[in-house]
Formats: C-alpha cells, sequence, structure tokens
C-alpha cells in the first residue's frame, strides 16, 4: 500500500528538483526576464504557457523564484503606494496567483515522477579514446560515426587519451542546437578515464549528432548516429 503524500515534504523535494535537474547551459527556448517579471507581478495577465517551460529549465525556474521573492519584499516593505499594490498586485491576489503558478509547475513534476512509466537503462559505452584534436597543420581525417540506440542510456564515455580528471560538461547538438546536456566527473574505470552519465534518448529525432566533451577551454567533438533500437 502506498504511503500518504507528505505535502511540505513533497514541495520541498519539488522545488529542489526544478532547480537542479533541467540544465540548459544554452538557455535553449527561454523567456525574456521581462515575460518572468510579468509573470511574477501580474500572474494572471501573463502567458500561463511560460509555467511549462519553467518545469523543464532549473535556470529560469531558479529566476522566476528570485523574482518572486524579490516581489514578496517589496510588497513588504510597501515600496509601492498602496493604491499601486491594491490595484495591481494586492498581496492577495499575488500570493493565490503565484500558488496557482507553483501548483501547476508542481503538477506537472508530479505527473512525470510518480504518473509517468519508469524508463529501463541500458548500458553502452561510447569509446572517444582516439578522437583527440588533431595537432599541426595537417586537416583533420573524417572519423568512423558511432551509431547509438535511441534509448535510455546508462552511458560510459571514455575520454580520449591525455584527457584530465575534473569536470567535464557533456552535449549533445545537432546543428547549432542543443538537444541534451549533462555534467559529469571523469574518473579512473580499468585504467581508462570515464564519464558516466544518464542519457534519456529515447525522445530525440534519429539522425546525426555531435558529442561535444568541454572541459575548461579544452573541446572535443565526436559524430554519432542517433538510430532505433
Amino acid at each position: 500500500m502506498k504511503q500518504p503524500v507528505n505535502d511540505k515534504r513533497f514541495f520541498h523535494f519539488a522545488r529542489a528538483y526544478l532547480r537542479e535537474a533541467f540544465p540548459n547551459p544554452e538557455r535553449v527556448g527561454c523567456p525574456a526576464q521581462e515575460q518572468l517579471r510579468k509573470l511574477v507581478e501580474t500572474p494572471l495577465k501573463a502567458d500561463v504557457s511560460i509555467t511549462e517551460h519553467l518545469s523543464c529549465c532549473s535556470p529560469c525556474y531558479w529566476q522566476y523564484s528570485a523574482l518572486l521573492e524579490e516581489q514578496k519584499r517589496r510588497l513588504r516593505s510597501g515600496i509601492f503606494g498602496w493604491l499601486e499594490v491594491y490595484w495591481r498586485v494586492t498581496p492577495t491576489r499575488l500570493a493565490w496567483a503565484s500558488a496557482a503558478v507553483v501548483l501547476l509547475v508542481v503538477a506537472i513534476v508530479w505527473v512525470f515522477l510518480w504518473r509517468a512509466p519508469q524508463s529501463t537503462y541500458s548500458a553502452f559505452t561510447l569509446d572517444l579514446r582516439t578522437a583527440s584534436e588533431p595537432r599541426g597543420a595537417n586537416p583533420e581525417q573524417p572519423r568512423p560515426e558511432i551509431r547509438i540506440p535511441r534509448r535510455p542510456l546508462d552511458l560510459k564515455i571514455q575520454l580520449p587519451l591525455g584527457s584530465k580528471e575534473g569536470a567535464y560538461l557533456v552535449s549533445l547538438a545537432s546543428g547549432q542546437r542543443v538537444v541534451w546536456s549533462h555534467q559529469a566527473e571523469a574518473r579512473l574505470i580499468d585504467h581508462t578515464l570515464t564519464l558516466e552519465v544518464h542519457a534519456d534518448l529515447h525522445s530525440l529525432p534519429t539522425g546525426r549528432y555531435l558529442v561535444v566533451l568541454q572541459s575548461g577551454l579544452k573541446r572535443i567533438k565526436y559524430p554519432v548516429l542517433i538510430a532505433r533500437p
């Protein structure tokens, strides 16, 4: 039998999850700050579809949370005249509307976490040990394309020879657009420097992509083919 959900613990978990689970370093599809501020100040008039973006973009959720706290402080300190506060963003309307936005975002997370079927991750090793950038004036030789199954993967990425330990940003790019990214620490596994990440690729279109590994100023790119299992 399922245990009853503790509301406070659930809200705390959902907010923490939203702040960290959806990194978007390229800020793909992010609304302008003015749109987020409008969602905070006059949520009943704002574009509610922005809340869907908040549910899958941690940087925007962080920014929205900060703007919301800033607005609450302004109301408490009486910066606005009482007429403006009454007609535009009265505390009661702000509280109810902001609560509705947060509840909507949390509801979306709850649906994905508790209602969506759990994906089964398959082990897959991406061997990039020979993918070091070429040196000298010789043009780069074409690299053989690696075929990756389009499904949730427990992905082990074996780094190019000469790579260093530390944090890496792993991205999957289609043209100029980053469709997936994850940060991971490189560590030795069977004498090979390796990154371990979860990569759910089942929703991506099949086709050619670039795996991009970046650590500091060093960046390695390698062509891959996302194909049906």
